[in-house]
């Protein structure tokens, strides 16, 4: 990508933006001046199933073309996986969607509880039975995994959104110590992530077992130096 532009860590705020954009020039040329539509509420098993049917078809129809790790560049230079490119636009869409209709809160536990133990068996079938090719590379089953991978992710956010809901949704002492520091641990998350892959590359340790550490070892480390960072008053008033 030379002469590119590069966005590092922040190319899907990039994304962010494009896509908000587009939706503030949609939301003018359709409705200038007007008041939103009536918030939409919450999906029950059809309506989340419907999602997962319409996205796992564009992913699985793009996927073939674009594997994983394909990139090309977008509006504005942003750099982009377009085999990924429906998942991003596609639950941008549902977030806004889901904030108007306040579905954080009205969500029905027993259909995520379902949908979220569905994306769990997908994940199982597909990481048990479909070979690995299939994800990174053109082969006759690279559009199963696009589908799968719309059952787990969505199963995933609904199953994390209302366990979260019940169980992590009052406000404490660390979380609130913490909260100030997630968007600067999202801008250098990637090279504390990077160094330390870097420091258990040669160690005879099982892959899971590097990952375990890796994902600890990160997570506490960006915090810490997020938090030492943000003791410089410019800095603080970026992160």
């Amino acid at each position: 990508m030379g002469g590119n532009a590069e966005y590092g860590p922040l190319w899907f705020t990039a994304h962010l933006l494009v896509y908000s954009l587009g939706y503030v020039a949609l939301r003018t040329l359709l409705a200038p001046g007007r008041a939103v539509t009536q918030p939409v509420a919450a999906p029950g098993h059809l309506g989340v199933l419907g999602f997962v049917l319409a996205l796992g078809s564009a992913t699985a129809a793009l996927r073939p073309l674009y594997p994983i790790d394909e990139w090309v560049r977008l509006a504005a230079n942003v750099p982009a996986e377009p085999g990924r490119v429906p998942q991003y636009l596609g639950l941008f869409v549902v977030g806004i969607v889901a904030g108007r209709g306040d579905w954080f809160r009205t969500f029905d536990s027993r259909v995520a509880v379902v949908w979220a133990a569905l994306g769990v068996l997908a994940w199982v079938v597909g990481v048990s039975t479909l070979p690995q090719e299939a994800l990174i590379d053109a082969h006759p089953l690279t559009a199963v995994w696009g589908l799968l991978e719309a059952i787990v992710g969505v199963g995933a956010i609904l199953g994390l959104t209302v366990l979260f809901r019940r169980w992590c949704n009052a406000p404490g002492r660390w979380l609130g110590r913490l909260e100030g520091q997630t968007y600067g641990v999202y801008l250098i998350h990637i090279f504390v992530v990077i160094a330390l892959q870097f420091a258990v590359l040669d160690l005879a340790w099982p892959a899971l077992a590097k990952f375990a550490v890796v994902w600890a070892a990160a997570l506490v480390v960006s915090f810490a130096v997020v938090a030492a960072l943000r003791l410089i008053p410019p800095v603080r008033a970026v992160v």
